[in-house]
């Protein structure tokens, strides 16, 4: 799971689900949405390579860009992934 922070949306639609990319080229991933007072944590049940903090995540719903914010930080089943 990811929590992303200094949301910018495009749309007024904030969905459960949606999906997301962490990287430019990457294939959109499903994700699962909790909304928080002033961030979100998103949930990817598939599993994501390449999700890191200070990296932009873009919220799709098919072609339509939804919005983003910054990847604050990364957990993998309950813990804190630390990056140098």
């Amino acid at each position: 799971e990811a929590v992303i922070e200094q949301i910018n949306w495009i749309s007024d639609r904030k969905p459960e689900k949606c999906s997301a990319k962490f990287r430019y080229r990457q294939t959109d991933n499903e994700v699962i949405m909790e909304y928080k007072d002033n961030y979100i944590t998103i949930k990817y049940p598939q599993g994501v390579k390449s999700v890191t903090p200070g990296q932009a995540c873009v919220f799709y719903d098919g072609e339509e860009c939804l919005g983003g914010g910054i990847i604050k930080e990364v957990k993998k089943n309950g813990v804190k992934l630390w990056y140098l």
